[in-house]
């Protein structure tokens, strides 16, 4: 096993906290890769339809935040969609249900995981 930590850059540092007001902060240099070519569901993209539900619903709380429908929200967040499917021949999938849907976001220190679960499940 191979564990390789080191300090943020400096310059993406500066660029997510450095001179951000509380309310623009982002959570620095993380990030979650994902890839591969599919014509299952978004022919113009070639997304898995996993993909494009989780950019939906992170770009709707983006909207929600920014025109203040949902206050305690901050601007960084992930989503993460489970897609169960069903093999067709040939090698083909059908999605068949979501199976799970994962939402993590930054919030106002001052709300409730209850207020949180709820808003976000509506």
């Amino acid at each position: 096993m191979i564990i390789n930590v080191h300090a943020q850059d400096a310059n993406i540092a500066a660029a997510v906290h450095g001179t951000k007001d509380e309310m623009d902060m982002g959570a620095g240099d993380q990030g979650l890769m994902f890839g591969y070519a599919t014509n299952e569901w978004d022919k113009e993209t070639l997304h898995p339809y996993s993909h494009v539900l989780s950019n939906l619903i992170c770009e709707e709380m983006a909207i929600q935040r920014k025109n203040g429908q949902i206050p305690w929200l901050r601007p960084d967040c992930k989503s993460q969609v489970i897609v169960e499917y069903e093999k067709l021949e040939k090698g083909n999938v059908k999605p068949v249900r979501v199976y799970n849907i994962l939402i993590s976001t930054q919030h106002d220190p001052s709300v409730t995981n209850e207020e949180i679960n709820k808003t976000l499940t509506e």
